[in-house]
Parts: C-alpha cells; sequence; structure tokens
C-alpha cells in the first residue's frame, strides 16, 4: 500500500508540474482587455441588471456553443443515453446564456454564506491541481488513481479545507454568469472550484462501480459543504452526473440507488434553501437555480415513453403539444422508462418541498400551468402504472398547494383524467386501479376534500368535483355485490376487487368526516383496505395513505395561498378583536358558501325534472324553464340554452323543437312578437341557433358534421328541409368563397344527408348503396350558372361520409359497446382480441380527454389568478354536514346493494362500518333524519322477517346495530326504536329455545354444533336449506343467540345508565313503544321481554352508574369490526379443512365486530356452562314474569 501511495504522489507531481506549464503557455498566449472593454465589465458587476433573477430564463439561446465543450464532458459511449446528453448539453448551455442577465444589484455577501469567500491555503490549492490533472488527463489514468484523487477531494471538501464558488451570478471568474457572453479569448479562467467540478464529474464517465461511488460522494461533499458555493452551470453538471450513473448503471447496482438518493437529496435541499432565503433574498440564487433544474427535470418528464405512449399520440394538436411534432414506435426502452419515473419523482419532490416563493412566484406558476399540467396530463392516463401513479400523486399534491392557481386545470382533471377512467368501459383494469388508489388518498384528507366542495360544488359556475366522486365510487362500489366463484372469468374478478377498493374508498370518506369532527376514527393505517392492499402488491405501489400529510413545518405554507405564517398567525391570534373579527369572518364566509351550495343544488333538482318534462313534452318542459327563471321566453335567449344544455336535455326533442312548422307560436296570445314567443317563435328559434354556430374555414361535410352534433336529425323531410335551409344560409354567409348562392349549398347539403342514410342504413342492402358516381350523377348542375361542381370536391365529401358517419355521440357509444359485447361472447372476430378492441377505444377516449384538456391548458397559459381563497378561512369541520347531506343518500344505496349481493365477507364488513360512521356522523351533526334512515336501513339487514335465510352478513348487521346503541346511545332519540325491537326478537328467539331440554340442547351442540353453524354463518354455504327441521331450527337460533352474545345485548341496556335525561326520556318511549307491541302481538308471558327490561332498567338507575359492566367502557371506545381477526380465522378454518383437521372442538359462531369483545367472556361462559346460565336467567327473571301482567 505504501508503494501505491508513493507511486501516486510521484506521479501526482509530474502532473503538477505538466498543468502549470499549460496553464502559463495559456496565460502567455491570451490576449488582454482593454481598458474601456474592463471598465464595463466592472460596472456591470457593481450595478447589475434591473430584471429579477428569473425575467430572462425563458427567452435563451438553446444552441450549444463549443466553449462549454469541456463542462459537458464527454460523448456518452452508450446510444441509448444520446438522446439525454444532448437535452442536458442544451439545458447546461440555456442555463449559462439566462444567467448572464439575472445579476442582481447586491453585494455577494448577501448571496452566499460568508465562509465561500475565506481563500483555500496555497498547498490546498495545489493539492486540488494536482487531483483535477489526474482526474482530466489526456492519458489513460489507472483506475486506482481516479479513486485516490477521489477520496483526497472528498476529505479535504468534508474537513472544510475547500472554499469558493462555481457558476452564478457570484463567481467573479470566468465559469460565472457574468461572463457567459464574455469571448472565450477575453475571459478569465474558471474557478477552481468549477474545474474541480468539472474535473469530477468527468470521472463519472468510468464504467467502474468503485469509481462511480467515489463521485457520488465527491459530489454530495462539494454540494452540502457551507464553504462552496454551486449554482448554475456547475449545479446542473453535478445533477447530470447523477443523472447519467442512475440510468447508465445496472439495476442490481449499489451505485445507482446512491445516485438516486444523492439527486433527491441536492434538489430537496436546493428548494428548501430557495424558501429559507425568500424571507431576506427575495431573488436570491437559489431561485434561479430551482426553476432551472424544475423547468429541465419537467422536459424530462414530458418525453414519450416509446412502446407505451405511442397509441396515445393521434391527435396533431397533441402532438405537437407532447412531441414537437416528432413520434417514433418502438419497443419500451427500459433506461426511457427509468428517466420518466425518476424525473416524475424528482417533480413530485419539489413541488411537496415548494412553499410560498413557488406559489406566489409568477415564473413557477406559468411554469406549472403551461408545462408541468400538461405533461401531467398525458402521464395520468399512461399505460405504464408506475408512471400514472407517480403523475397522480403529484397532481393530488398540486391540488394541496395551489388549488386557487390551478382552480381550471383541476376541475378539468379530475372531469376528464380521474372520473372519466373509472367511467369508461375501456379502460383497464390497471388503470382503474391506480385511480381508486389516488382517490383513496384524496378522501383520507379533510382539508384537501373540503375544499374541493368549497371551491366546485359551491361554486354555481364549477362542477360538483365532491359529488362526482362519490358517485363514481358509488357505481364502482356495487361491481362488487356479486359472488366470485373458483374458476370465474377474470373479468368479474377484477370487477370485483375494484368494487370492493371503491367501498373501501367510500368508508374512508365517512371515516375521514369523523376525524374532522373530532370523533373516535380510525387512522389510515388502522383501516381495513384488503382490496387496496391487492392492488397495492399487484402494481407495486407504496402506501400513499400520508402522501398528504403534513411534513414537519414545510407545508403550513402549503394549502393554497393566503395562509399566514405561524409568527402573524400567533400575533392576530392574541389580540380578541381580531380573533372575534376572524371567527365572523368565517362565520360569514360558510354561511355564503353553503347557502350557494343550497341555490346550487336545488337548481340542479328542478333542472333536472325539467329535463323529464322537455323530454315528454317541449312546450311542457320549456314552460317549466321559462318559469323557473332558467331561461326567458326570447328566442335568441333560448337558442343559446339549447347550445349550452346539449348534453343534459333529450337531443331527439331538440330536432323536433327546432324544426317545427313556421308559423308554430309558444305563446297564443294574440299580437305577441315572434322573438317573445307569438307566431314564428320557434324558427326564430332556428335562426338564432344556427347563426351562434362558427362554420368559418371548415369543410363543407364536416360542418354539417359540427353542426348535427347538438341535436338529432328529425325524421320528417320538410323539418330536414327547413333545418337545413338554414344551415346552408349561414355557412355561406361565413364561407362566401365555396358557394356563390345559398341554394347550391342547400341542395348539396340535403344530398349529404341522403348520402349519410344510405350508405350506413343497415336495412339498406351493401350492394344497393349509393356509389360514387351516383352522388356526382345526383349532384351535377347544382353550381351557380348550372354548372357542376369540381368532382375531386364530391369525391372527398363521398370517401368522409362513407369512412364516418354522422352520428351523435350516444350513439357512437352505444356502437361500440354493443360490439365489444359481441367480441366478449364471441371471443372476438377477424383475428382481434377483446383487449385489443378496448385498447383502440380507449385509445380513442384518451384523445378526447387530452384534447379537452389540453385546450383549457392553453387558454390559460400566460394567466394568473390570485392565490387568496376564501375557503381556506373555513374550518373543514363546519363543512361536514352538507357534504354528508349531499352524498348520503347515494352512499346508502351503494351500501345496501353490496351487502345484499356480496358474500365476501370483508366487503360486507367494511360496508357495515360505514353504516355506523353514517350514523355517528349524522347523530353529531344534528341530522334527525339521515339517522332515521340509516338505522332503518341497517335494521332491515337483520332478517329476522326471513331466518330460513339468515346468513353471517346478517348476524353481523345484528351485533353492528347493538353496537350503535351502545356507543351513540345518547343521540338516538327515535332511533332506539329498531334496536329495541331487534333486542325484542333475540329475546323471544331465545325463550323459544329454552323450551328444548337441556340434555337435547347439549347434545345438539356437542355434536353438529360447529358444522352446522358454519353453513350458516360462514360463507361455505350461502344457501341454506329452506326446509328446516324443528332440530336444525333449533340450532340456528342458538347459532344466532351464541353469535350475537347474550352480554352485548345487556350491554344495551347497562350503558342507558350514562344517558342524559332527555335521552333516557327517548329511550324509555321507545321502550314502552316496543313493550305495546308485543302484547299486542302476543298473548303469552313470552312477549314481555320490553316489559321485563325497563322493569330491571329502573333498578339499575336506582342502584347509580356503578352497578355497568365493565365491559361495556371497553365497547365504547371501539368503533369498528374486526375485520383482521375475522379473515385471520377463516383463513386458519379454511387451511384446516385443506388438511383434513377435525373441526369438533372449535367453537360456534362468527368473529364480533370491532370493539365488541367485551362480551367474551360471557361468551365463554355461556359455551361452557348452557344449562346452569338459563336457570339463572330464568330465576332473575321469573319474580318480573309474575308481576309485568298485573302493571299492564
Amino acid at each position: 500500500m505504501s508503494e501505491n501511495c508513493s507511486r501516486s504522489k510521484i506521479g501526482l507531481a509530474s502532473i503538477l508540474q505538466q498543468r502549470q506549464q499549460e496553464k502559463q503557455q495559456q496565460q502567455l498566449s491570451m490576449p488582454s482587455l482593454d481598458e474601456d472593454e474592463e471598465e464595463e465589465k466592472l460596472q456591470h458587476q457593481n450595478t447589475g441588471s434591473s430584471s429579477t433573477s428569473l425575467d430572462t430564463t425563458d427567452h435563451v439561446e438553446s444552441s450549444v456553443d463549443g466553449d462549454y465543450s469541456e463542462a459537458n464532458g464527454e460523448e456518452e459511449d452508450d446510444n441509448v443515453l444520446q438522446e439525454f446528453s444532448d437535452d442536458w448539453t442544451a439545458a447546461l448551455n440555456r442555463s449559462n446564456s439566462a444567467s448572464s442577465d439575472t445579476m442582481l444589484s447586491q453585494s455577494y455577501s448577501e448571496e452566499d454564506d460568508p465562509e465561500t469567500h475565506e481563500p483555500m491555503h496555497h498547498s490546498i490549492a495545489t493539492a486540488l491541481e494536482s487531483y483535477i490533472m489526474v482526474l482530466t488527463h489526456p492519458q489513460k489514468t489507472s483506475k486506482t488513481c481516479h479513486i485516490l484523487a477521489l477520496e483526497c477531494i472528498a476529505q479535504l471538501v468534508f474537513r472544510r479545507y475547500v472554499s469558493g464558488r462555481a457558476g452564478g451570478r457570484d463567481d467573479n471568474t470566468g465559469s460565472g454568469s457574468a461572463h457567459r457572453e464574455t469571448p472565450v479569448q477575453h475571459r478569465p479562467p474558471n474557478s477552481l472550484l468549477h474545474d474541480l467540478i468539472v474535473a469530477v464529474q468527468k470521472a463519472g464517465d468510468s464504467n467502474s462501480e468503485s469509481v462511480q461511488k467515489q463521485v457520488i460522494e465527491c459530489i454530495e461533499a462539494i454540494m452540502n459543504s457551507p464553504k462552496c458555493s454551486v449554482h448554475e452551470l456547475s449545479m446542473l453538471l453535478f445533477i447530470r452526473r447523477l443523472y447519467f450513473i442512475y440510468l447508465g448503471t445496472k439495476s442490481q447496482s449499489s451505485s445507482k440507488q446512491s445516485a438516486k438518493v444523492a439527486l433527491m437529496d441536492i434538489i430537496s435541499k436546493i428548494i428548501r434553501k430557495m424558501e429559507d432565503s425568500s424571507s431576506t433574498t427575495p431573488n436570491s440564487l437559489y431561485h434561479t437555480d430551482s426553476y432551472i433544474v424544475m423547468k429541465r427535470v419537467v422536459h424530462l418528464a414530458a418525453k414519450e415513453l416509446p412502446g407505451v405512449d405511442d397509441n396515445a399520440v393521434n391527435n396533431f394538436l397533441t402532438r405537437q403539444i407532447f412531441t414537437n411534432g416528432t413520434s417514433s414506435v418502438s419497443a419500451l426502452d427500459p433506461q426511457a422508462l427509468h428517466n420518466k419515473v425518476l424525473s416524475l419523482e424528482l417533480i413530485l419532490l419539489m413541488i411537496e418541498c415548494a412553499g410560498p416563493s413557488v406559489q406566489k412566484g409568477d415564473k413557477f406558476v406559468t411554469l406549472i400551468q403551461s408545462q408541468l399540467c400538461v405533461t401531467l396530463l398525458r402521464n395520468c392516463i399512461s399505460n405504464n402504472t408506475q408512471v400514472a401513479f407517480t403523475s397522480q400523486r403529484i397532481f393530488l399534491v398540486l391540488v394541496y398547494k395551489f388549488k386557487t392557481l390551478l382552480k381550471d386545470e383541476i376541475q378539468v382533471f379530475m372531469k376528464n383524467i380521474f372520473l372519466r377512467v373509472l367511467e369508461s368501459e375501456y379502460s383497464s383494469f390497471s388503470q382503474k386501479a391506480i385511480v381508486l388508489e389516488s382517490l383513496r388518498s384524496l378522501c383520507d384528507d379533510a382539508f384537501l376534500l373540503t375544499q374541493l366542495f368549497l371551491n366546485y360544488d359551491c361554486d354555481i359556475e364549477g362542477m360538483n368535483l365532491y359529488k362526482d366522486i362519490v358517485t363514481n365510487l358509488t357505481k364502482m362500489a356495487t361491481k362488487s355485490a356479486q359472488d366470485v366463484t373458483p374458476g370465474a372469468n377474470k373479468d368479474v374478478e377484477d370487477q370485483v376487487t375494484l368494487g370492493c377498493a371503491a367501498v373501501e374508498v367510500l368508508i374512508i370518506t365517512l371515516n375521514t368526516f369523523l376525524k374532522t369532527l373530532g370523533m373516535p376514527a380510525k387512522s389510515h393505517t388502522e383501516m381495513n383496505d384488503t382490496a387496496g392492499q391487492k392492488i397495492r402488491k399487484l402494481f407495486q405501489l407504496e402506501n400513499v395513505g400520508q402522501l398528504l400529510q403534513k411534513k414537519d413545518d414545510d407545508d403550513d405554507n402549503g394549502r393554497g395561498g393566503g395562509i399566514e405564517n405561524e409568527e402573524e398567525k400567533g400575533e392576530h391570534l392574541e389580540d380578541p378583536d381580531i380573533q372575534a373579527s376572524i371567527v365572523d369572518q368565517q362565520s360569514t364566509t360558510l354561511k355564503k358558501m353553503v347557502s350557494i351550495f343550497d341555490r346550487k343544488r336545488n337548481a340542479e333538482q328542478s333542472f333536472e325534472l325539467g329535463a323529464v318534462k322537455f323530454t315528454l313534452s317541449i312546450k311542457g318542459g320549456l314552460g317549466f324553464f321559462i318559469d323557473n327563471d332558467f331561461v326567458n321566453l326570447d328566442a335568441k335567449e333560448v337558442a343559446t340554452f339549447l347550445h349550452e344544455n346539449s348534453e343534459k336535455l333529450d337531443k331527439t326533442q331538440i330536432g323536433e323543437l327546432l324544426g317545427k312548422e313556421p308559423e308554430e307560436s309558444f305563446d297564443k296570445t294574440p299580437d305577441r312578437e315572434a322573438e317573445k314567443g307569438g307566431n314564428g317563435f320557434f324558427l326564430e328559434v332556428l335562426r338564432h341557433y344556427v347563426e351562434a354556430i362558427d362554420f368559418s374555414d371548415m369543410v363543407f361535410d364536416e360542418a354539417i358534421r359540427f353542426f348535427l352534433k347538438g341535436f338529432r336529425l328529425p325524421g320528417e323531410a320538410q323539418k330536414i328541409d327547413r333545418i337545413m335551409e338554414k344551415f346552408a344560409a349561414s355557412y355561406t354567409l361565413q364561407n362566401p368563397d365555396v358557394f356563390s348562392n345559398t341554394d347550391t349549398a342547400f341542395i348539396l347539403a340535403f344530398s349529404i344527408i341522403m348520402l349519410n342514410t344510405d350508405l350506413h342504413n343497415p336495412s339498406i342492402k351493401p350492394s344497393r348503396r349509393m356509389t360514387l358516381e351516383s352522388f356526382q350523377r345526383n349532384n351535377q348542375g347544382i353550381g351557380e350558372g348550372g354548372s357542376n361542381l369540381p368532382d375531386s370536391f364530391l369525391a372527398g365529401i363521398y370517401e368522409r361520409i362513407k369512412e364516418r358517419p354522422f352520428s351523435l355521440k350516444e350513439d357512437e357509444v352505444a356502437r361500440d359497446k354493443a360490439a365489444t359485447d359481441a367480441m366478449m361472447k364471441d371471443g372476438g372476430f377477424f383475428g382481434k382480441t377483446v383487449e385489443k378492441h378496448k385498447r383502440e377505444q380507449f385509445n380513442k377516449e384518451k384523445e378526447e380527454m387530452m384534447n379537452a384538456t389540453v385546450e383549457v391548458i392553453l387558454q390559460r397559459k400566460g394567466k394568473t389568478l390570485s392565490s387568496d381563497s376564501y375557503a381556506d378561512s373555513v374550518a373543514p369541520a363546519d363543512v361536514v354536514k352538507p357534504m354528508f347531506d349531499a352524498t348520503r343518500e347515494i352512499m346508502l344505496d351503494a351500501m345496501m346493494t353490496v351487502m345484499d349481493g356480496s358474500y365476501d365477507r370483508q366487503n360486507t364488513l367494511v360496508c357495515l362500518n360505514g353504516f355506523q360512521y353514517a350514523i355517528r356522523i349524522a347523530c353529531h351533526s344534528d341530522m334527525p333524519e339521515a339517522r332515521n334512515i340509516f338505522v332503518d336501513a341497517l335494521e332491515k339487514l337483520t332478517f329476522f322477517e326471513d331466518l330460513e335465510d339468515m346468513n353471517f352478513k346478517h348476524v353481523d348487521a345484528i351485533r353492528t346495530l347493538m353496537h350503535v346503541a351502545v356507543s351513540d346511545g345518547e343521540y338516538l332519540a327515535e332511533s332506539w326504536r329498531p334496536v329495541l325491537k331487534c333486542v325484542s326478537r333475540l329475546s323471544t328467539m331465545r325463550m323459544t329455545t329454552e323450551s328444548i331440554p337441556n340434555d337435547v340442547t347439549f347434545t345438539l351442540l356437542a355434536k353438529k354444533r360447529r358444522s352446522f353453524a358454519r353453513r350458516f354463518f360462514r360463507n361455505q354455504d350461502k344457501q341454506p336449506d329452506p326446509k328446516l327441521t324443528n332440530e336444525k331450527e333449533a340450532l340456528m337460533k342458538l347459532g344466532i343467540l351464541e353469535s350475537v352474545g347474550e352480554q352485548l345485548v345487556d350491554n344495551v341496556f347497562s350503558s342507558t345508565v350514562n344517558l342524559s335525561s332527555r335521552a333516557l326520556e327517548s329511550f324509555t318511549e321507545q321502550l314502552l313503544a316496543v313493550s305495546m307491541e308485543e302484547l299486542t302481538e302476543i298473548k303469552n308471558n313470552k312477549g314481555v321481554n320490553s316489559m321485563m327490561r325497563m322493569s330491571s332498567l329502573s333498578c339499575k338507575n336506582e342502584e347509580g352508574n356503578n352497578t355497568m359492566d365493565t365491559s361495556s367502557d371497553d365497547e365504547s371506545l371501539s368503533d369498528d369490526l374486526p375485520l383482521s381477526e375475522s379473515s385471520d380465522e377463516d383463513e386458519n378454518e379454511n387451511e384446516s379443512r385443506k388438511n383434513g383437521e377435525g373441526h369438533e372442538e372449535e367453537k360456534l359462531g362468527t368473529e364480533p365486530p370491532d370493539g365488541m369483545n367485551g362480551r367474551a367472556q360471557g361468551q365463554e361462559k355461556l359455551r361452557t356452562e348452557p344449562d346452569i346460565n338459563k336457570e339463572e336467567e330464568q330465576k332473575q327473571e321469573k319474580p318480573a314474569d309474575d308481576d309485568v301482567p298485573n302493571d299492564s
């Protein structure tokens, strides 16, 4: 080792001597600057530019100057990396050009740590120069020398012997931004630190993993050193090298992961330093660095992924935006995939670290609006799950931090990407699953969920984002209401998995409401997400539960705009007057927004009613809209109303309205103007309807297609004639160079309608369809003066109509669905598989999604909005009630559908948790109607009316209902009645089983309890034998009683000692009502259970709270059903069944709901001593039986 070191020292000495000679020759050959140039440059350094550090970044040159060839390093040997090398080279030169105009008029010491200006010791500088010569020597140097030089550099930097500046406006040398435009021959030498950076990054060209590790270590040491100021060009060199190490090394290499960690650490520190310095230096060097890095990474993430996204770029506009007009089709490139994923992860990191500097910086906002949103648009619906998932995570963080600045983009993203994927029949299982996982994290964040509601659902002009999300989740959830048998179709299994995941997301939403209200709720790790875990495991996705959680203090400023920092906020809250003013403002804002929501909801409900009336009667529906102030009785306003609501109204009826007779009126009042509903009113509506459409510069047949997309053309020739006549007049007026007179356009338009019918009417045989020659012959002499139209013009029309018929969007969707269903039934046709057909159809939908979204983004390009939002001042807890009220009905319908049709116990238990959450929300939000509806629905699920069909989910529903009474009895009021009726039925059932002799009961339970109970309360036998013998019926009742547990029923009554006087009054009233029903329905003593309970209850209340069973306290603290325990038990039982093990010793009954394990001790006692228990109960209840009839 000593010999190697001595040899290295000798080599370094000789290299240093050669380096000094070359430097002297370079200085002799370099011409000096004249005095005028030097004075001008000095003045430029001192005064700087008046523009901010980001003003000229977008206007830089993109050409590659030969002057930076040494900084850019050698070309990569791997051709796959060449494209990335070119991009980074252009970025380096753009940063150089941009830097020249970004100086600020401030001293350098204010920009960086003063330690960066400390001079290095001469010996340290000499050593560094020798190491630079080792790393950059033109002759090949041994790997050992490279490693040794890199180790020495890292140690010197780490021990703070190295200081200086490289890149940026604080660098006075040739590597600084002040001299980027200075000619090379007049430029001073680069700083030693910059030369060191160039040498270190050049050493990364080595394929040796050991060398690469040392390069990464050196980069981290220099970038983290407080004595080294590295910015702009020099910084990009390091970032570029880490990128290449990550992309160029094998996946199993340790240097690959080290490069990624170092890269993310460097970029996160750049963003955080920018945020930290924003208070003292609004436009620091870190602002420029952050903007350059973000723009570069966004550009890399926008690159097309060959082999994955090729089919998605079919539209010219989209192709121009995403690929700069180029597109190539090739196999999936792993390095391209790694580059895209890494770029997206870096974007996510930067957005998460972003604070006020990014949120309020015009350049950053413009970059996010015009470039990042377009990039995410493509990637969110990528066929690669990793790309899609990461992109959707970025979007959710953007929603969290930039919701007011990106309001339009968020709305169009949610509508055209997230919800469209869930609604589509052709989106793949993976795409739907990724969207559901993204919505899972969204719905788990109370602030984000309530802000969506306030900013969109409470906006008259906005769409109902929150309600639409819940609606789509409920539609997806109902797909889990089907049984999956072994060997079932994979599509069915996927649908059930997606349905179960949607159910989980719905319940997470309710759980989020509980957390917002400050009620006991589960964290994301405690929630049952069996389907979610399956999806994440299948696609190797990380758990996103904490995605939107606040990280330290960085996210305190991240909730859009308008959030004060902690110091200002604390000062304000200390003043009582200011605090009271804030509270009043919040209350006023909440009332205003909720009022807008109520008006909007009422208007939507009225519009839906009007749409139904319009479908039944044109005049009746139009009159309803006029009476309810949706539109005035004015022809022009009615035409505009039809345009704006063409997707909500029946298009057949719109066509009939436009084609009505010329003299027909809406209002038969004499002498009424046509524009105001008199004779000719509908003809005026048609005229205004056509004139509102812009046909300029459209091909004639495409103009007809565009015209007909808003309504269905009537079947009568006279109505068609009137409509097409108005169209021809408008088209000719807007395109005078196409047709010289209206008659030509009208005749040709009518002929095209006939051609479309002839070519695409299924009742016409192909042999009898109109040919091109026939079409041309039919239109001879229709031109001006009897001339013929050009044959090429007519041929083009014919071919376009033949290839693509005139049809409404809904008709096309119906045809495509019918074709897909036929393919699924037949297994494909003409060699095309069902999956391929779905991919093709979804690619069409992709194009529509992207076009619609890009149009909105381009309209917003260059425009900025205020970051202030009134919604930020509203507490999320104040919004829970209107949010829950807006979606409770569709949630209830979905949960009932799942409970009725699903035989997956995990899924039904999740639904029952949803019932508990919904009832608790209604109770604590003062919503008695909602509470009663959910409690009644839960009582229906107990299935006491049809004992023969009762199975495990109905027993779970009984236990859930009991637990609701224990935990929320204070707020049940009249909803106590379903609970007490259920208790009454259980008690009646217990009395009927007591008539069975004890020895018979013991024998039955000993021999048949386990196998028979599993048939009814596990999902092994989903359809029990409808003809039950007395023995089986007795066993079933015993199984139900034992599964519910007597202790749980007792806790319902023992917990009433904690009720307030008002709640106890409600409980007593309902108990009396149930007792009267018992006396009416049953004439023997066994029907007075509620009266006995009431007597016992009065005794307990007199004794005080100390007599309550301690187990009820434990149960009141827990809310949900124990999903993990039940699932584990089922798995163990299935495993035992496979191994042929006996089950005679196993206990009867299903696992209890969460928090109901307090009955375990009493349950065990019931199992081991059934006869003694029953005798004790009879002794205790006998006096009550004797007294009740007399009291009655």
